[in-house]
């Protein structure tokens, strides 16, 4: 199915998702909400990943929410939760809940197994993680490695295979500069530790991918 997240309202069809059933957009049971007063840069679902924990696929949602509609406990909720098809799922438990949005989502293997991956500003939630990175292994989030110091927020994620031996994960940071002049930097997780891509860029990156073009 076709599944379309943002910062929308019901006109759209749900709160701020909604699936496509071939004739109308369905709500998905109310959606996601969002604390009156939010900042709309940070409101709503920033993020989605098709990922498979072990407990079947799912369309793990991320952002600025506060809560899902269908689901009575919101603490559990907040930035991030998760699609069956049929039924929402929170994704941990209230002592390890996130504290403001996440931004990006990506899968990648780390340690053997594939791990849904998530970058934003938080500071909190994902146990022991204070980075802005966090990895889900399908029961509880966990930190990375630390980046070095002065790379700003994290707000992008990508995998890349640079040299056949295995996909590595990207993560893509903002950091704000004297004058208010922006620098982003790509770095790459080799061997337990952060190292960047070529050199940082005056402004920001928004997206990465790939294309086989044979380079």
């Amino acid at each position: 199915a076709l599944y379309a997240a943002g910062y929308f309202g019901d006109s759209f069809g749900g709160s701020h998702i909604a699936r496509w059933d071939g004739s109308q957009w369905d709500d998905l049971q109310g959606g996601v909400y969002v604390t009156s007063g939010t900042f709309h840069y940070d409101a709503g679902i920033r993020t989605m990943q098709v990922h498979n924990d072990g407990a079947g696929e799912r369309l793990f949602v991320g952002g600025g929410f506060t809560g899902v509609a269908a689901l009575s406990f919101p603490g559990q909720s907040s930035f991030v939760a998760a699609f069956d098809g049929a039924n929402w799922e929170a994704v941990a438990a209230p002592s390890t809940s996130f504290d403001t949005v996440i931004r990006s989502f990506t899968e990648v293997e780390i340690g053997g197994g594939q791990r849904l991956v998530a970058a934003g500003d938080f500071t909190k939630g994902a146990t022991a993680n204070e980075d802005g990175l966090a990895q889900w292994d399908g029961t509880t989030w966990s930190s990375l490695p630390a980046l070095p110091a002065g790379h700003g927020q994290r707000r992008i994620l990508h995998k890349y295979d640079f040299d056949g031996s295995g996909e590595q994960l990207i993560v893509g940071t903002v950091h704000l500069g004297p004058a208010q002049s922006i620098d982003s930097s790509l770095l790459r997780l080799e061997g337990g530790q952060w190292n960047l891509v070529g050199r940082s860029v005056n402004g920001e990156v928004y997206t990465l991918d790939t294309l086989d073009d044979r380079t």
